[in-house]
């Protein structure tokens, strides 16, 4: 029914069904399943009930709208530019118009062509005109796609009713290829569009927040309390007269997290002095003085999924200062009058100066705290940008749920990672551990959905000795710099080897999957094709599995037990392989395990280190892992300061 989709675009659900949701497991436990089992069963019937087949008048109408959106995009981009070529050419537009202007029923292979293109980590991709064209030719190819079908209804109803299975199966025993074939049938519900109600629901239940992190405000206040020792020029103009001077300013700063549930919300609380000497000229005279500015401020900082940002400062300074002389430039006649009218008026006004200095001194501390301030959220959010958030958005997978928040103790992220083919956390998240200063809770889902969104259908190589290895998709530089360091450097290490080239590719709906079971972790390469030296083998699971051993600050996680390969979508539990099958089966063994013996493949040990914050960090020391456990799908890893 999904044709050759291969991502879907992530759609918003009704956050009123997940806090009810969440009310009823928090009150009612294992009961609130049963009653959310009651109410999804009405909610399937009624969805039956109330299908209605797409027409051609609605097939039509979505038809207008991606036209719209097609003029939207083209005046974005300008299709005269050499700009704007380049961005059709990259949509393949010609293929794409050429077939939504045509008769008859619509060929999928160049919308789909479209569609998949608007849906890579392409710079650009993020903004409004490409993810709205993006949404609106899902629509009108998800609605084609059924009316083109003899009988709608019975499809939908069978769709429905694999749906009713595969949710008291989940019940019974939550898996994920479980929750990847729920996944898809919600995929195909909300393309259709009939029955957000249901869709909102089995979300509420089973796609509650699947990723969580908390930051202490003790680690935060580490991190901030550097004290303040700096030397720098001042210059003012006060009353007529110009000063200029050198300020020495020393101080402290406190970080306190601010309540908030909506964003996260930090307080940098600043107290400080400033000494200057200071020279100050108005006509002949020469003034020289020392000034004292003790200063306190107040600025607050909200971090939110849409930005990081610093407001306005709240500054309040008081200024006293020492008249030490007052003199005649260049000195000559009429230097002693210089000096005693003018060191009177100075001493006249000395009150009035000293309240304008402070004046003076609240702005210049207000505009270095937001300079100081801006910059480093600047690198922060462009850091979370770039490393997390953009490459989703520009896929069509960014969480519809993310949320900063700060208590007066810690800061917490919590995020929802799935997209609306996908399936989040069956219930809530475990007690986190108290006392930690940073403290991960990781469902397996929020993996899994995140390397589906970036590694579907790719494929990784090396084809050349020597040339390292290569992916047919565009990687976050974190995960670009841990497979050079886990493959390439074996590469050179063993260079004197006989080289055979290789070629992985992922399937699309589940290319690696994690599981966290009973204390182990699980690692399963899901495998459309694997190519090694004249070897191919199609449609292949295997799996991995860990067991996880404190050692020196981090966790050393220990292979154990041999890999378990088998063909995709196969259960032991109900089949036999044929003996074509185990043959394959044990070929493909001895070629990953002997990549993997040469530390090139699958990984014998994963190792955890504990955390060695730098540059502006440094000072806060190692953070050794003091807690990591696994079960029921979660992993909790926590680290603190010793």
């Amino acid at each position: 029914m999904r044709g050759s989709i291969n991502r879907c675009a992530s759609r918003n659900w009704n956050c009123v069904w997940g806090r009810y949701a969440m009310a009823c497991l928090l009150m009612f436990g294992s009961a609130a399943f049963a009653h959310a089992d009651d109410d999804l069963s009405s909610l399937i019937a009624a969805a039956r009930e109330s299908f209605k087949p797409i027409e051609s008048q609605q097939l039509a109408t979505a038809k207008a709208e991606l036209g719209q959106q097609i003029s939207a995009l083209e005046r974005y981009v300008r299709p005269y530019t050499a700009n704007g070529k380049k961005w059709l050419a990259y949509l393949h537009w010609d293929a794409f118009k050429q077939e939504l202007g045509s008769t008859g029923e619509p060929k999928f292979e160049s919308l789909v062509v479209t569609y998949a293109q608007l849906n890579k980590d392409q710079n650009g991709l993020e903004f409004k005109p490409f993810r709205a064209i993006a949404d609106s030719l899902r629509h009108y190819i998800d609605l084609a796609a059924l009316a083109r079908q003899e009988n709608q209804a019975e499809l939908y109803g069978k769709q429905l009713d694999g749906l009713a299975q595969e949710l008291a199966a989940y019940n019974e025993k939550p898996t994920a290829a479980l929750g990847s074939a729920i996944g898809r049938r919600l995929d195909f519900l909300a393309g259709v569009g009939q029955s957000p109600q249901l869709v909102s629901a089995v979300r509420a239940v089973y796609a509650q927040p699947n990723a969580l992190i908390t930051v202490s405000g003790d680690l935060l206040r580490s991190a901030a309390s550097d004290p303040i020792d700096r030397h720098e020029p001042i210059t003012d103009i006060i009353l007529g007269t110009r000063i200029h001077g050198q300020g020495h300013t020393t101080g402290s700063i406190n970080l306190r997290t601010v309540p908030n549930d909506e964003l996260a919300e930090l307080a940098l609380d600043t107290n400080g002095r400033v000494v200057s000497q200071n020279v100050g000229r108005n006509g002949p005279a020469v003034i020289r003085t020392t000034s004292f500015t003790d200063f306190n401020a107040t600025q607050n900082i909200e971090l939110s999924d849409a930005r990081f940002r610093a407001l306005p400062p709240r500054v309040s300074a008081s200024t006293r200062s020492n008249i030490h002389s007052v003199s005649k430039a260049g000195g000559g006649a009429g230097k002693r009058i210089v000096a005693n009218v003018g060191i009177d008026k100075a001493r006249e006004k000395q009150g009035q100066a000293n309240r304008i200095a402070a004046s003076h001194a609240e702005v210049r501390i207000a505009r270095r705290m937001t300079d100081e301030i801006n910059d480093r959220l600047g690198k922060a959010w462009k850091r979370y940008q770039n490393d997390y958030r953009l490459p989703l958005e520009r896929r069509g997978d960014l969480p519809q749920h993310t949320r900063f928040s700060t208590t007066d103790q810690a800061l917490a992220f919590e995020t929802t990672q799935a997209n609306r083919s996908q399936l989040a956390a069956p219930g809530a998240a475990p007690a986190l551990p108290a006392g930690n200063d940073l403290v991960a809770c990781v469902h397996e889902s929020a993996i899994n959905n995140y390397t589906a969104s970036l590694l579907s259908g790719a494929t990784l190589s090396e084809l050349e000795q020597g040339a390292g290895t290569k992916a047919d998709v565009t990687l976050p530089t974190w995960i670009r710099d841990a497979w050079k360091n886990r493959m390439d450097e074996k590469a050179e290490a063993t260079a004197d080897e006989q080289f055979e080239p290789w070629s992985l590719t992922f399937r699309r709906d589940r290319p690696i999957t994690v599981g966290f079971v009973d204390g182990n972790v699980q690692l399963t390469l899901h495998i459309a094709k694997l190519k090694s030296g004249d070897d191919t083998f199609d449609r292949w699971d295997v799996t991995s599995t860990y067991k996880p051993e404190m050692l020196e600050g981090g966790v050393k996680l220990t292979r154990h037990g041999e890999l378990v390969v088998l063909p995709t979508g196969f259960d032991p539990e109900k089949g036999q392989l044929s003996s074509r099958q185990v043959a394959v089966r044990r070929n493909l063994t001895k070629v990953l395990t002997e990549r993997s013996d040469k530390g090139r493949g699958i990984p014998q040990t994963i190792q955890i280190d504990q955390l060695e914050p730098k540059d502006e960090l440094a000072d806060v020391g190692p953070l050794p892992v003091t807690v990591f456990t696994s079960g029921n799908g979660w992993l909790t890893v926590a680290w603190d300061r010793q």
